[in-house]
């Protein structure tokens, strides 16, 4: 406990500079030139719309710059929803002015002719108007409300929402006022529109609101009816804001049929339950119901602990008006933990915070400073507030605890001050409000134990024939699976065959190119080895015609050596053919081939014509 106290403390701290970094991002994101002011403006509603009832000091900051934004644009629908959301958030903070906000917003949507938002914005004023108890300005809204909503079809979808709409808050504006016949009527439209609709989670909340109405005229067999069909649709639903909410309604249904011990159980459901939800809100009321519950059990410090985890979730400005509430459970805590000093201080803080609402007076309060005033043997004191706290619960024609406490205190105090006459008159009134109170207790608590056998009885049948539907369902799926899992295989083994088939069409087009790149290849190397044997020939050409003319050099050499010689000229011819015959027959014939024989042939009758010519010249 002492973990979760410090974590919420670290929590709190760390709240403002949180909400002043997101603020700081809104105003970063209106600057980024990739998106279009449309964009920018659609964004940050969306996050005020997510996110306002969770950080209403974040939201209330984004929809200034949002609403600035838009002015600058000259978007007027976004301004109308800017100052809307401003609004909200500020309600939730407890702003004085937040009702300016709603004034300005409700004129833009009667401008723009969204007659659906400027009902939602008049409805929020009313709700201002009633906890400012003021009668004129309840009046005037109220007046402008219903020519409002005079001009909206109900033929059509959206018209029978506005009306659910409607009438679902003008019953809770009812309640607030103790006006809980027209209450209950207004209910019952919202009941029938959401019927219409077929929404079920609209129709939870009439049957939600319906609960409460009838817990507050003692009604509380038919209470127990609505709550009940709330938990069947919340359930189904699985939305567990619903289902904490109708918890703590339950929980507080018990309390005011006088059975304290079997609201411990709806409460700590409900406090489970808000811990799974973003709603901090409802987690702080459904710690000060479990509170409560722990008041009962008499376990006081477990009771201050979760009271002090509220008070410190309190500072993130969210719940403000469950202030009062909180310093009085604490109050009475300590009261009965006999620290009356501490009890003095909570119970006067509780005093403040039910002033700062325009309220003088409150019967449990002043039942609770009466309880301490006769602990502390003040008894005079004590006497004047329980008659106090009495004649408020008479006022309200309430036969609660409160006011059967009261009377059993004042004849104890009367006997202890010897008035026996008075002791005798509040005994007998005692005993006419604790039977009056039992009876209806215990008749009420049996039949809402009925009701609940029977809701339960219900949810046995309707879980069996769930789950019948489930195995039902099972077997379609698996049979669907199966069928599945057969065209799969089929799909497969096709598609396998397709890519055999291309892999066999690609291997073949591989294995052409392959071929024609080899021919390629073998006819580049052709054409290179008969350009090698043109040259080849041609170098031998070269050769012989050298070998020719050294040839002819030698015999020049050798005609000439003739003339001076003719003995020697003889002789060196002779050597001459002699080497040149063994070189011809042993060398060059073996050697060459077919074709360069055939050259040396053809060269070999040219020179011999050559010869026959100078042979013939010489003779002449």
């Amino acid at each position: 406990m002492k973990g979760v106290i410090i974590f919420l403390f670290v929590f709190s701290l760390s709240f403002s500079a949180f909400s002043q970094m997101k603020t700081t991002d809104v105003k970063s994101f209106l600057l980024q030139s990739n998106l279009s002011d449309a964009q920018k403006m659609d964004s940050i509603l969306t996050f005020v719309k997510n996110e306002y009832q969770n950080d209403p000091w974040v939201t209330e900051s984004a929809s200034n710059e949002l609403y600035n934004f838009a002015v600058k644009n000259g978007n007027k629908e976004i301004q109308a929803k800017a100052l809307f959301f401003i609004a909200k958030s500020q309600l939730i903070l407890n702003r004085l002015d937040s009702d300016t906000c709603f004034i300005k917003a409700a004129r833009y949507f009667g401008e723009l002719n969204m007659l659906d938002q400027k009902i939602e914005c008049l409805n929020n004023l009313l709700q201002y108007a009633v906890n400012g108890n003021d009668e004129s300005k309840f009046l005037k809204y109220q007046r402008e409300l219903y020519l409002s909503i005079n001009n909206v079809s109900k033929t059509s979808e959206k018209g029978r929402t506005v009306y659910y709409m409607f009438h679902l808050s003008m019953s809770n504006l009812f309640i607030s006022r103790n006006e809980l016949d027209s209450a209950f009527h207004h209910n019952q439209m919202a009941e029938n529109h959401a019927i219409e609709l077929n929404d079920d989670r609209r129709l939870s909340q009439c049957y939600l609101s319906g609960g409460n109405i009838l817990r507050y005229q003692d009604e509380f067999v038919q209470a127990f009816e609505y709550y009940l069909k709330c938990k069947d649709i919340a359930k189904r639903l699985n939305d567990q804001e619903l289902q904490t909410s109708v918890a703590m309604a339950i929980g507080d249904a018990y309390v005011y049929l006088g059975e304290v011990g079997a609201s411990i159980g709806p409460f700590q459901e409900a406090s489970d339950l808000a811990l799974q939800c973003d709603n901090k809100q409802l987690q702080i009321l459904s710690m000060v119901k479990l509170s409560k519950g722990k008041f009962y059990q008499e376990k006081y410090h477990e009771a201050l602990g979760l009271l002090s985890m509220a008070e410190i979730l309190l500072m993130s400005g969210i719940g403000k008006e469950l202030k009062a509430v909180i310093y009085l459970a604490q109050g009475a805590c300590h009261s009965n933990l006999n620290n009356f000093e501490m009890a003095e201080k909570k119970f006067g803080l509780a005093q403040k915070e039910i002033e700062k609402n325009g309220l003088t007076q409150n019967s449990s309060l002043i039942w609770n400073i009466a309880g301490l005033r006769f602990k502390q043997n003040r008894y005079h004191e004590a006497l004047e507030a329980f008659k106090k706290s009495r004649e408020m619960e008479i006022e309200m024609d309430s036969y609660s605890i409160i006011r059967t406490n009261c009377s059993r205190n004042m004849y104890e105090i009367y006997i202890l001050l010897g008035d026996k006459k008075k002791a005798l008159e509040m005994l007998q009134n005692y005993t006419i409000e604790n039977d009056t109170l039992k009876n209806r207790d215990a008749k009420s608590k049996i039949i809402a134990l009925e009701l609940e056998s029977t809701f339960q009885y219900k949810q046995i049948e309707d879980s069996i024939s769930y789950a019948k539907r489930l195995q039902i369902q099972n077997a379609e799926t698996l049979a669907k699976d199966e069928s599945l899992k057969r065209k799969s295989s089929e799909l497969e083994a096709k598609r396998n065959q397709q890519y055999l088939l291309f892999g066999g069409i690609g291997f073949l087009a591989v294995f052409i190119l392959f071929l024609y790149n080899r021919f390629r290849v073998t006819n580049r190397q052709n054409k290179i080895i008969e350009a090698q044997k043109d040259k080849n020939l041609f170098l031998s050409q070269k050769i012989l015609e050298q070998d020719q003319q050294l040839i002819l050099g030698e015999t020049a050499k050798t005609v000439a050596h003739e003339l001076n010689s003719p003995l020697g000229a003889i002789k060196a011819g002779a050597e001459g053919l002699r080497f040149l015959m063994e070189e011809l027959v042993n060398h060059l014939i073996p050697d060459s081939s077919e074709e360069e024989l055939k050259v040396a042939s053809n060269l070999s009758e040219q020179q011999s014509v050559a010869f026959d010519g100078l042979h013939t010249r010489r003779q002449k």
